[in-house]
């Protein structure tokens, strides 16, 4: 991966003598259990999880025509 578009080597030098532990803070890992889902089952939501006439992922309520 290129360089230019990394963000963790940037955050390194910005927070450089703060203590702070970027990977940890801000790495992918750290990143997936922010995101992840709550409950036991990792992953996307299924179909079901969606209400009826919103697909699953859709930030808008489907509009009705």
């Amino acid at each position: 991966m290129d360089r230019r578009t990394q963000i963790l080597p940037l955050l390194e030098d910005q927070l450089y003598g703060t203590g702070v532990d970027v990977e940890a803070e801000y790495g992918l890992d750290s990143l997936w259990a922010a995101v992840a889902p709550p409950g036991p089952s990792a992953g996307f939501p299924s179909q079901a999880a969606a209400p009826p006439g919103r697909p699953v992922g859709s930030p808008h309520p489907a509009v009705e025509s």
